[in-house]
């Protein structure tokens, strides 16, 4: 627990098993209240972007909606990532929940759940929950293009390899989320004081 009342998670892992090649995700999932539907970040956007698939998403300060986050793909599939995330905050008219992290994370904010997404053969079998799934990743797996061209790039695929990662989280009200967002991020262990010099707010 931390003074101000929100928390802080160290979680570290070593995958066991009979395991795959590779990993879809490593993070933590959140089902947030109905009404959750504000998000501000400060990372990689605005639009959806991956770690094989970053370099025209630059890093700044955005704001934007859960309802805008999925891209009706042909066939429904993983949509709405931001990669390189310091903080971010997700709420409504009466709370939030701010989220930082000690080295860029990835986050998703849907309507829907990967479960969703994965069975449903076209959107339009999706139903949107009136919930927010909020998705916090210490690392995704690159998309690759498989489809039509080569498989993730090996500097872009996820091991099933030991992990470690630490996470601030805490709540906030509407007007302040932004500023509870930024200040659990300052307060998070790093070797060096995090910046925010020439950030750009869009």
């Amino acid at each position: 627990a931390r003074p101000d009342g929100g928390v802080q998670i160290r979680v570290s892992g070593a995958p066991q098993g009979r395991l795959p090649d590779t990993l879809p995700r490593i993070g933590m999932r959140f089902v947030l209240a109905p009404g959750c539907e504000t998000l501000n970040w400060y990372g990689r956007g605005p639009g959806e972007n991956y770690p094989d698939c970053k370099t025209g998403s630059p890093v700044g300060v955005y704001q934007g909606q859960v309802s805008g986050q999925y891209f009706p793909y042909v066939v429904p599939q993983e949509t709405g990532s931001h990669q390189d995330v310091r903080w971010l905050a997700c709420g409504g008219e009466a709370a939030s929940l701010c989220a930082a992290a000690d080295r860029p994370l990835a986050f998703g904010a849907l309507h829907y759940t990967q479960e969703q997404l994965t069975t449903a053969r076209h959107t339009c079998e999706l139903e949107p929950l009136a919930q927010t799934i909020l998705t916090l990743d210490y690392a995704q797996n690159g998309l690759g293009s498989a489809s039509w061209g080569p498989e993730t790039l090996p500097q872009h695929q996820l091991r099933p390899l030991p992990y470690e990662f630490c996470w601030a989280l805490g709540g906030a009200d509407t007007e302040n989320r932004r500023q509870a967002a930024w200040a659990l991020w300052q307060a998070l262990p790093f070797e060096e004081t995090p910046q925010n010099e020439g950030v750009k707010e869009h």
